[in-house]
């Protein structure tokens, strides 16, 4: 009887910590301190640009809040060719990335006092004469990725942007992490009695040892929007050691909706 008491309270604490997660709440903190690092920033100042996280509704839920960096710029910014308005905004991308433990956003966020997961999926830099949007996710992990950058959304042209070493990385079902270390491969969807089953296999390819490693699965429409997600961890009570592979495996109400899904690594130590 008290074990049954002891789990009911602390399902009750749970569900009002998750209950009581903001998206005002989880950004402010980091919003003033990106601020107060941008003013000081001479090349951002210049151009005004002090970025700060907004909501991304459509692609967020109770348990994952997704947002995207943004700034509008000064007119200055608007004498800028394209190709330096994309150099600059990858500027950006990068001044945030020192900030934040690119490594495991939820907890840098604050979001993990809330029983949830955060991700910062783009950037956005925007006034009347100038727009650039690219992946911030892609330039963490230091992938290849377009900047779309001109006068609008619909008038503007994409600016090609090498990853870090200057070579094409090899696409693992977009599931590379941000130290190139783990790789997820064989990632699979398939649907039947109602439930929808995400696996692969996590490999270490790198020189260091791993205790965990968490996995997400992205449920997306026929449009390539995110309607659910999912994680689990993919590493058990022993370490996953260089050359290591493990298995997988994701189960969750499946859905119509669902056209797609998409996996990433999310966290690892």
């Amino acid at each position: 009887m008290r074990l049954l008491i002891f789990a009911m309270v602390v399902f009750i604490i749970s569900f009002f910590t998750a209950c009581s997660a903001n998206p005002d709440n989880i950004k402010k903190d980091f919003n003033n301190k990106l601020t107060d690092s941008a003013i000081v920033d001479e090349k951002l100042y210049k151009y005004r640009i002090i970025p700060s996280l907004f909501l991304i509704e459509e692609d967020s839920n109770d348990y994952h809040y997704v947002f995207k960096l943004s700034a509008s710029p000064n007119e200055d910014f608007n004498t800028l060719s394209n190709k330096e308005k994309a150099e600059l905004a990858i500027y950006v991308g990068e001044f945030v990335m020192k900030i934040l433990d690119s490594s495991n956003l939820s907890e840098t966020l604050g979001c993990k006092e809330y029983q949830i997961e955060c991700s910062i999926s783009s950037v956005w830099l925007q006034n009347m004469d100038s727009y650039l949007e690219y992946s911030f996710e892609k330039l963490i992990q230091g992938k290849d990725f377009d900047v779309t950058v001109g006068k609008s959304v619909v008038n503007n042209e994409k600016i090609s942007i090498p990853n870090k070493n200057g070579n094409s990385v090899r696409e693992v079902s977009n599931n590379i992490t941000s130290e190139g270390g783990l790789e997820l491969e064989e990632t699979s969807c398939s649907s039947e009695n109602g439930l929808i089953k995400a696996k692969g296999y996590i490999k270490n390819t790198g020189s260091k040892s791993y205790s965990y490693v968490r996995v997400k699965v992205s449920y997306l429409d026929s449009n390539d929007k995110t309607i659910d997600t999912d994680w689990t961890y993919g590493i058990d009570s022993q370490p996953l050691n260089p050359n290591d592979r493990r298995s997988y495996e994701i189960l969750s109400n499946s859905s119509d909706a669902i056209s797609n899904c998409k996996q990433v690594i999310v966290d690892f130590d």
